[in-house]
């Protein structure tokens, strides 16, 4: 139904004169946008991540592409709740990746993005209709 065209690490921050390692409250919050092509052909998924204490010190944003092979999507605009679901899944897991080959040898590798039950997310299906994200074409060669 569709296939991984392109992966874009379109943020990422480490704020350090912000962290206070002797602080243990960390907070962590997300935002998650999806996003079509005028062609309607190309799905983008963007995960952004953020780890904050009094303000923000490590931040991430990823964005997956992904071809559409699927004529329901195409043609209504509609990504069922499940593959909603599935392609954040793929996005979360290469936020991940990208987070730890940013961050490894430092301190800031020890935080984690969390498992994140995407049940409580989307709890229906993607209207892409009404989601003003249209992404642009040179974004996914």
């Amino acid at each position: 139904m569709f296939k991984l065209l392109k992966i874009s690490t379109e943020q990422f921050a480490i704020i350090e004169a912000l962290f206070n390692p002797d602080d243990e409250n960390i907070r962590f919050s997300l935002e998650i946008k999806f996003g079509i092509n005028e062609n309607r052909d190309v799905i983008a998924t963007s995960i952004k991540f953020i780890f904050s204490q009094d303000n923000p010190f490590l931040i991430l944003q990823v964005s997956c592409f992904f071809e559409i092979k699927s004529p329901l999507i195409k043609e209504a605009m509609i990504i069922e709740q499940d593959t909603a679901r599935h392609l954040l899944l793929l996005t979360i897991g290469t936020a991940r990746g990208v987070m730890h080959a940013k961050t490894e040898g430092t301190i800031f590798n020890k935080f984690v993005i969390p498992t994140i039950n995407l049940y409580k997310i989307i709890t229906e299906d993607i209207d892409l209709s009404k989601n003003k994200k249209i992404i642009n074409e040179k974004n996914i060669v």
